[in-house]
């Protein structure tokens, strides 16, 4: 599906489903990025609806600020949590070192039945990563648990744009999809440790 065309010349074409008093909505809008790291909408008073101009700018920023979702414009999802679950069979324990280029969840031990789990924002230039290296008594496997999605929504979909449940079994490691309430195979265990 095609982005669609960026007409700044209608009332509410930054509004980003942002439900506002109808004395408001009708302000020129512009986005910017807060020093918390969260995006703001500031209504800017002194310009006239019909004095602003669309520029091309905008056109460019706009798809990085937003994401289309269900046939919609939404602003950047807030923070995501990543799950890494022990569900080994006959009581083993699962070796799990994750970490982005930032910042490092360190070497953690999953008891049978047992999670970690953490939480982030993903960075303003849709770059973020998390990776993790897994291991149990003879086996291993790493692989990434958490990237930023341009075209696709394979991960996004899987995770219901927020929470990523990845689940290890005796035959590799499952991603739970949770809008079909089933588990999915991604990664087989590799022999060695």
């Amino acid at each position: 599906m095609g982005h669609p065309s960026w007409d700044c010349s209608q009332a509410n074409s930054l509004n980003f489903r942002v439900p506002m008093e109808p004395e408001v909505s009708e302000l020129p809008k512009c986005l910017v990025l807060g020093r918390d790291e969260n995006l703001h909408i500031r209504l800017i008073r002194s310009i006239p609806l019909d004095d602003m101009r669309c520029y091309k700018t905008l056109a460019l920023i706009a798809p990085c600020l937003a994401n289309f979702h269900e046939d919609k414009w939404e602003l950047r999802p807030g923070r995501w949590h990543v799950h890494v679950v022990n569900n080994l069979r006959a009581g083993k324990t699962l070796f799990a070192h994750c970490q982005s280029k930032n910042d490092d969840i360190g070497n953690r031990t999953i008891a049978p039945g047992a999670e970690i789990t953490w939480s982030f924002k993903p960075n303003f230039f849709g770059t973020t990563l998390y990776w993790c290296y897994t291991r149990t008594d003879h086996e291993h496997t790493a692989f990434d648990v958490y990237w930023e999605e341009s075209k696709h929504n394979w991960l996004r979909y899987r995770c219901n744009y927020k929470e990523c449940f990845w689940i290890a079994k005796d035959d590799g490691f499952y991603i739970r999809v949770i809008p079909e309430k089933r588990d999915e195979l991604i990664h087989k265990w590799e022999p060695g440790w």
